[in-house]
């Protein structure tokens, strides 16, 4: 069977480009990428060419392969585009597979209420032969949108790759002296940027034993963050901007704890995956996808709340009983192992495409 994906340029920092940079999905044989966006992409009358012309190329391409497997986000910014190309494959009598990344309430709705962004999902997604999700949440969104087809709930994949290099997850709580949060994620208010820091101080304030935050990656809430914390004199944060590859590794190597309070519209984010393969208990809100797999005490912690006290009691509990840490830390490795490793990915994915032969 022959596939084509499309992806956005492996070179954009995004989820869905990180994922396939990830999963080396056009190393098998018969499955090609068709990259619709291109680093640098500029908007406005040229970028429309562009597109115009990748939906001239797509259309003679698909011809040649048997499945569409599309990846497009429930958003304004994804969802006209890609479903010109799962139309395109349908005029071609082309089986379909829609992979749901990220997905935003505020758009499902209007695609309910408004006729024509109602018509194309119906035209379109809707006419998928399979669907994959990333929570159970989502497969409940897309019934609800009046998909009767195959529904997938399935999982993203943790990078293991410097992992496997340096041997396993953790071992223990404190292996180094300093005990280190770590909050890794674009930096927009979304994320929960300001609560990781406010219960990072408050949480200094009750302990005596030495603590750090460690703040990876970018964006536009990024100088502001870094004036909140000079302005209230909280010390042992440290930026590292954005970190790939060893780099990010390394973070994950030195960190204890992952603190992800997000409110963002999330998938299944892969910086939860990640610190499950790395060993960390994950304390983060049950959003998306993730309360699929990070199970309250016995992956970490879900919390509701968007009040940073909230988040100080599970720490605490984590750092005062090494056992109940290391436990977490197990069920965490091993968990992500069976489950989230590029190679199972990997291969469900292809096992899917094989039952649309």
């Amino acid at each position: 069977m022959k596939v084509l994906i499309t992806i956005p340029d492996l070179s954009i920092t995004g989820g869905v480009s990180s994922l396939f940079n990830i999963l080396k999905m056009s190393h098998i044989s018969g499955v090609d990428y068709f990259f619709v966006t291109e680093n640098g992409e500029v908007g406005g009358i040229l970028r429309f060419k562009k597109l115009v012309y990748k939906f001239c190329y797509f259309y003679l391409k698909i011809v040649k392969y048997d499945l569409l497997h599309v990846n497009p986000s429930l958003n304004s910014k994804s969802f006209f585009r890609d479903a010109v190309f799962v139309l395109l494959a349908l005029i071609h009598k082309k089986k379909v597979l829609v992979y749901w990344h990220g997905w935003q309430d505020d758009f499902e709705q209007t695609i309910k209420k408004n006729w024509l962004k109602k018509w194309v999902f119906n035209r379109t997604f809707k006419r998928a032969n399979t669907s994959i999700v990333l929570g159970a949440v989502f497969r409940d969104k897309l019934i609800s949108l009046g998909v009767v087809n195959t529904i997938i709930l399935e999982s993203n994949a943790a990078d293991d790759y410097y992992l496997k290099l340096s041997g396993g997850g953790k071992e223990t709580l404190l292996e180094n002296e300093t005990f280190t949060l770590l909050f890794l994620a674009r930096v927009v208010k979304e994320k929960g940027i300001y609560i990781a820091i406010d219960a990072f101080k408050e949480l200094k304030r009750k302990l005596s034993k030495p603590i750090q935050l460690i703040i990876a990656g970018d964006g536009n809430e990024l100088g502001k963050a870094k004036a909140y914390v000079k302005d209230n004199n909280i010390d042992n944060i440290i930026f590292k901007g954005h970190v790939s590859e060893e780099a990010k590794h390394e973070v994950y190597c030195v960190s204890d704890i992952l603190l992800f309070p997000s409110y963002y519209n999330e998938g299944m984010p892969l910086v939860i995956l990640e610190g499950m393969i790395y060993g960390l208990p994950i304390i983060t809100r049950p959003i998306g996808g993730i309360p699929d797999w990070v199970i309250d005490g016995e992956n970490g912690f879900l919390i509701n709340s968007l009040n940073s006290d909230d988040y100080i009691r599970p720490i605490i509990r984590l750092l005062e009983d090494d056992n109940f840490y290391k436990k977490i830390s197990n069920n965490n490795y091993q968990k992500a192992k069976e489950n989230f490793t590029p190679d199972k990915v990997r291969d469900r994915l292809v096992k899917y495409y094989k039952s649309l032969a």
